[in-house]
C-alpha cells in the first residue's frame, strides 16, 4: 500500500512528464547561420529548453556520427519511448527521434574515449 504522499509524488511526476513536448525536443541549426531552433527533424539534443521552447546547451553528434555518452541518455530514452513506442507507432512518426536513439546507443559499440589503453564511453 502506498502512502498518500507517495501517490501525490507519483501523480506530480506524471503530470510533469506530460507537460513536456517530447516530439519537438530535437534542435537544428539554421542553414548558414549560428541560429538554433527546435524542430522535428533536428539532430541536436538540448540539455535545457526555456519556456519559449528555445534549445540551450545543445549536444550535437560528434564527427563519427554518434552522440557523446552522458546523463542526457535518460531524457533521450524517455523521449523516444513517449514519442514512438507508447503510441504503438510502427514506423515511428518522428524518424529523427529513432535516428537520434540509434546514435545515442550506438556510442556503446563505438567508444571514442581511451584511458590507459581501455575504450570507455565517457571520461566523466
Amino acid at each position: 500500500k502506498k502512502s498518500s504522499l507517495a501517490g501525490y509524488i507519483i501523480d506530480l511526476a506524471a503530470r510533469m512528464m506530460n507537460m513536456v513536448q517530447w516530439s519537438s525536443m530535437m534542435c537544428f541549426q539554421a542553414f548558414n547561420s549560428t541560429a538554433v531552433v527546435e524542430g522535428y527533424n533536428g539532430t541536436g539534443i538540448p540539455f535545457l529548453m526555456d519556456s519559449d521552447g528555445h534549445c540551450q546547451a545543445i549536444m550535437w553528434p560528434e564527427a563519427d556520427g554518434y552522440y557523446p555518452f552522458n546523463e542526457q541518455i535518460t531524457a533521450d530514452w524517455i523521449a523516444t519511448e513517449v514519442v514512438c513506442f507508447q503510441k504503438n507507432q510502427i514506423p515511428c512518426s518522428r524518424p529523427a527521434m529513432v535516428e537520434m536513439w540509434k546514435r545515442v546507443i550506438g556510442r556503446a559499440s563505438h567508444p571514442n574515449v581511451k584511458i590507459d589503453g581501455y575504450d570507455i564511453l565517457s571520461d566523466w
